[in-house]
């Protein structure tokens, strides 16, 4: 029996190697990598998943344990997690006319509510938030999807070049080559479609500078905005400084009035 086991493990095994391997040819890559950004995102999520599934496990376990699908713990919590996926089963649950002990719900008021929570949490709330997580992942990946291409055609080459031996590749070395932009063929067009159009498979300059310069614009709008706040401070001292001026302009106008009209200071005080 342990063969059969294994045997299913090394196939499975094997196509995750198979899935893994594509990942290096950018045409299809960049899903494999969109895919296993997600995983990275859902392990983070997992233990939030795990105990909300625990939790409505238990209840509907503790509701539901006369029925073969509930019968114990590791059972109730396979059959809550199908659940989520939309295998809700209410009609078996729920609508079943026999009295026989396997067959019967008790308590069917706090059934029904914990069975609509876990519509509302499960079904609804939670599922639309792994939903979210996928899309900013999946976001996230296509804003660079060219920089990850050429990365991993590099990568290719590289892991290309290792697998050669040294006299392979000495003896296929291209010293001089001569390229036909215009003229299709069908190992171009084969090679187009594994490694992506012409324009985006190369690697060059340009390229890498569009999609560095995102963070280099970034940074310098953080510059020119502190730089603006700084001018803007600089303004404003400037009118503090020429209010102060003006105010010691008004006194010692108001100091000279006074002094021509013969009033003092300290009398006006005492008068009010």
């Amino acid at each position: 029996q342990w063969q059969w086991e294994l045997g299913s493990v090394c196939v499975f095994l094997a196509w995750i190697n198979l899935v893994l391997m594509i990942r290096k040819f950018p045409r299809f890559g960049i899903y494999v990598v969109m895919f296993t950004d997600i995983l990275k995102t859902f392990s983070r999520f997992f233990l939030v998943f795990v105990l909300f599934v625990t939790a409505f496990a238990m209840g509907f376990f503790v509701l539901f344990q006369n029925r073969p699908s509930f019968s114990n713990v590791r059972i109730s919590m396979m059959k809550t997690s199908v659940m989520m996926v939309g295998e809700l089963d209410f009609d078996g649950l729920f609508s079943n006319p026999s009295t026989e002990h396997s067959e019967t719900t008790f308590n069917r008021p706090f059934a029904y509510a914990l069975f609509m929570f876990f519509l509302i949490v499960m079904t609804i709330l939670l599922m639309n938030l792994l939903i979210g997580l996928a899309v900013d992942d999946i976001k996230a990946v296509q804003e660079k999807a060219v920089l990850k291409r050429l990365a991993m055609q590099v990568e290719l080459v590289l892991h290309v070049e290792r697998a050669l031996p040294d006299k392979a590749r000495r003896r296929y070395m291209l010293g001089r080559q001569k390229l036909f932009p215009n003229q299709r063929s069908v190992l171009k067009n084969i090679r187009r479609f594994f490694m992506g159009d012409d324009d985006t498979a190369q690697l060059n300059v340009n390229t890498i500078s569009n999609h560095l310069n995102q963070e280099l614009s970034e940074m310098a709008q953080v510059k020119l905005n502190q730089e603006r706040f700084g001018k803007e401070l600089d303004d404003v001292g400037s009118r503090l400084n020429g209010i102060g001026v003006q105010q010691r302009r008004l006194h010692s106008m108001m100091t000279a009035v006074m002094g021509h009209l013969k009033v003092n200071w300290e009398d006006q005080d005492e008068f009010q």
